[in-house]
């Protein structure tokens, strides 16, 4: 939010990301890691996500394509780093490195759902929250080593803030 509205932001390296969250006061909306895994794969094969808007080449090596089965874009994505991922399987937790806390005047995590429904102290927005075309527990993907591994930080946050009774953690 900014000046009332809802603002998008897209930033092409993390210092860039830095030098916008200097002073500022920070609700950073998170969503529940295998929510938002599967949310990238559908985007992936349905082709609604362009991969990589900025392209670091990486987009030349890899081919994210609507056959790519998603056991097999669960390998890929965990093999690349976020420093280089693309911004919708990059770690959500990626964006609160140590040196954005400490350049903002605060920081508030909030769960995508709870911001939605305006219980988070927010205007009712909507953001995308997308559908998922199966359940995850269908498959266990998401209990896999690699999937937990991947996003650990993300899972740990995000089990954080859902025992939070306002759905809200406060971090600065």
């Amino acid at each position: 939010m900014t000046d009332g509205k809802l603002t998008r932001h897209i930033f092409k390296n993390y210092n860039e990301y830095l030098v916008f969250c200097r002073g500022k006061k920070l609700v950073v909306v998170i969503r529940e890691p295998a929510a938002r895994f599967q949310s990238c794969y559908n985007d992936v094969i349905s082709g609604r996500n362009v991969m990589y808007r900025y392209p670091s080449r990486l987009n030349h090596i890899v081919r994210f394509s609507p056959q790519m089965r998603i056991e097999r874009f669960l390998r890929i994505v965990a093999s690349i780093p976020d420093r280089i991922a693309d911004r919708h399987f990059r770690s959500q937790s990626y964006y609160l490195r140590a040196q954005v806390i400490e350049a903002a005047q605060s920081v508030r995590i909030v769960d995508l759902q709870e911001f939605m429904s305006g219980q988070a102290g927010a205007e009712q927005i909507h953001l995308n929250a997308g559908e998922r075309t199966s359940n995850p527990d269908d498959t266990g993907l998401f209990r896999t080593d690699l999937f937990r591994q991947r996003y650990a930080e993300d899972i740990s946050l995000y089990e954080k803030v859902k025992k939070s009774p306002s759905g809200t953690l406060i971090l600065k």
